[in-house]
Parts: C-alpha cells; structure tokens; sequence
C-alpha cells in the first residue's frame, strides 16, 4: 500500500506524490496522520516538501 504518515501538531504539509511508469506526479497537502495518496500500483514514493 502506498502511504505517507505525517505525525506532529504543525498542522498540514505539503508532499510531493511521484508516480509509477514515467508518469507526472502531484503535489498534495494533507493534514497529520496518514494519508493515502492513491492506488498502490499508481504510486512510487511520496515525500515532504515543507509546512503549508
């Protein structure tokens, strides 16, 4: 499953969401706890770009 777990009180962050098979990928931002960027064939990596 493809996930991104964000743990703290500062409030939302934003994450960069790359995608699988050369296809572009997102920016979302999402509040703490974890987070299901999408389908976990869709989905490579997904890592914090900084606070929102």
């Amino acid at each position: 499953m493809a996930c991104y777990h964000h743990c703290g009180s500062s409030g939302r962050v934003l994450i960069r969401v790359g995608r699988t098979f050369d296809r572009p990928g997102h920016d979302q931002c999402v509040r703490p706890g974890m987070t299901l960027p999408g389908m976990p064939y869709d989905i490579e990596y997904a890592w914090a770009k900084g606070p929102r």
